[in-house]
Order: C-alpha cells, then sequence, then structure tokens
C-alpha cells in the first residue's frame, strides 16, 4: 500500500481502473456538451455493519471487535444518452478502527466501479437496466491472531456486472432493487511466520439492494432522494480471507445496513 501527498491509497492493481475511470470521466465531459446528455452525480450516506463468518473451534469475537454501526460514503457520476446508454463511475469506501484485546483493530473496504449500463425494457410505470464493467477493490482486515498494523491486505481487480429494477408508485415515489456480482482477482498479503504472499486470489462480492426513492423535479432539475438497505458480501475459495479466521476453512466478511442516498441530474 502507498499514500500519495494528500494521504490517499494508491495501489497497483487499481491503475487499469483508475485509467478506465479516467476515461469515463472524459467521456462524461464530452457527452455533458452534447445535446439529449443527462448527468447524475450522486451521494449516498450508509450506515452498515461488520459481520463475519468462522470456521471451527472458536467465535467471530475472538478474532474482530464489534465495530457497531459505523457510517460509510460512496460517491456515484453517471452520463446517460435518452436511449437510457451511459457510463457510471462508483466509489466506496468503509473504514473502522477499534481496540480489541488490547490492540486496534481495523477493517477497510475500498471499492472502485467503472460500468457501462443500458436498458433492459422500459414500461409505463417499470423499467429495468443491465451493467458491466470493471472493479478494483482494496480490502485491509485486522484479526487478532496475528500482529502487524495491517496483518491482511487484499488488491485486485476484475469483472463486475449487474441488474436493477425500478417501479414508479405514483408521481413521486416508487420502489427499486438490485444487485451486482463481481470476481477479483490479485495478491493477499499479511504478517503470519508461514507466508507473506499469496499470488493470484480469487475475491468474490455480492451486492444487494431494495429501497423507495422520491423524486421531484426543481428548477430544471431532477431530484432524486434514496432510503433502502444493502448488504454486501466479500468471499473466496482461497483460503486466509480473512486470514484471521481459521485458515482451514472458508473465511466470508459482509457489510450490511442503511443507506440514504441524493442525486441530480440535469
Amino acid at each position: 500500500m502507498k499514500l500519495n501527498e494528500s494521504g490517499f491509497r494508491i495501489t497497483a492493481p487499481a491503475t487499469a481502473s483508475l485509467a478506465l475511470a479516467a476515461a469515463l470521466l472524459a467521456t462524461t465531459s464530452s457527452m455533458a456538451q452534447a445535446d439529449g446528455i443527462t448527468i447524475t452525480p450522486g451521494i449516498e450516506v450508509l450506515s452498515l455493519g461488520f459481520f463475519a463468518s468462522q470456521g471451527t473451534g472458536s467465535s467471530v469475537e475472538n478474532y474482530f471487535p464489534d465495530y457497531g454501526v459505523n457510517t460509510a460514503i460512496r460517491y456515484t457520476i453517471s452520463a446517460a444518452s435518452d436511449a437510457g446508454l451511459g457510463v457510471r463511475l462508483r466509489y466506496f469506501e468503509f473504514d473502522e478502527t477499534e481496540p480489541h484485546f488490547g490492540t486496534d483493530r481495523r477493517a477497510v473496504f475500498e471499492m472502485l466501479d467503472a460500468e457501462a449500463f443500458f436498458p433492459v425494457f422500459t414500461g409505463d410505470s417499470s423499467s429495468a437496466e443491465a451493467f458491466i464493467g470493471v472493479r478494483s477493490g482494496n480490502i485491509e482486515l485486522s484479526g487478532a491472531d496475528f500482529g502487524g498494523v495491517d496483518p491482511y491486505q487484499f488488491e485486485g481487480t476484475g469483472l463486475t456486472l449487474g441488474a436493477s429494477f425500478a417501479h414508479q408508485i405514483n408521481n413521486n415515489f416508487g420502489l427499486n432493487f438490485g444487485g451486482r456480482y463481481s470476481i477479483m482477482a490479485g495478491d493477499a498479503t499479511f504478517t503470519p511466520v508461514s507466508t507473506n504472499v499469496l499470488s493470484n486470489t480469487i475475491v468474490q462480492t455480492f451486492d444487494l439492494f431494495a429501497g423507495v426513492e422520491y423524486m421531484r423535479s426543481f428548477r430544471g432539475a431532477d431530484l432524486r432522494a434514496h432510503f433502502g438497505y444493502e448488504v454486501q458480501f466479500y468471499g473466496t475459495d482461497s483460503v486466509y480471507f480473512p486470514f484471521a479466521i481459521d485458515p482451514e476453512t472458508i473465511g466470508d466478511t459482509g457489510l450490511m445496513g442503511l443507506t440514504l442516498g441524493l442525486n441530480v441530474s440535469f
């Protein structure tokens, strides 16, 4: 892990996604100058709890602290044509630290998504879209059975795809739900005595969300406020993910909780 002058992480596996993100931003900028293009920036505040599965022999509490419910942020910007074709860039970060057995334990999940989306169908009151793109992720976990500042870190990049469905109840309220599946490949670095780096590690993620939206027009812009529930699952068939949970089993972690978002289309 490296830090630039402003303190943000710069990871090698993220280079491809950052390049794609830059290309998407350039595309968004050029699309913004064209007629019939809608630009939509947005922000979500998520209230998430941290969860983990456990193998044999002990409980999760022996490996991770109770992080409680914590705030995470997601930023989104998209550009779409009148036909519903578009590109989207998303950045999510969850970063919390709690003392556990006399040592601070940290959980970090950073995900950068660069996606293209398109309509599957559009009806009078319902619509659905599908999307495909690239996800770059950084995961850091501190468990209680190994030392070090960040004993486990995974950095990887891979394919992401998913779909969402929206149904308009009336002029102002609607429902939406959907999911996203991603597979990232990269290196896992940690500090047990036996091994320092596991190369070619696979991490898969499932994201599910459902909620209600409030929509209205204001001074030439369309405002959407979203309230819902989201589940993020991180798992792998590679051992030592997270390393602190019994390594003879598959390790799985997850985040879940409420979301509150706002975006503006113009």
